[in-house]
């Protein structure tokens, strides 16, 4: 609905809040099917991103030994 109005009046809502979340609330209805659990706090965010760099930085260490 609020894409809709934004798309008709011209201005989209802003994507991501200050935490760093897209604004699911109220913004999409499919946020039960991205966040089952609900949503995630930031601190919870924080620590999959760090989980992601770190499996991305294991990955080139892996390939840049093979390549040697």
């Amino acid at each position: 609905k609020k894409l809709k109005e934004s798309l008709e009046g011209g201005h989209l809502p802003k994507r991501v809040g200050p935490d760093g979340l897209w604004q699911c609330n109220g913004y999409c209805s499919f946020t039960d099917r991205c966040w089952p659990n609900g949503l995630p706090t930031q601190a919870e965010l924080r620590k999959t991103e760090e989980v992601a760099e770190e499996a991305m930085l294991k990955t080139v260490r892996r390939r840049r030994k093979a390549a040697a």
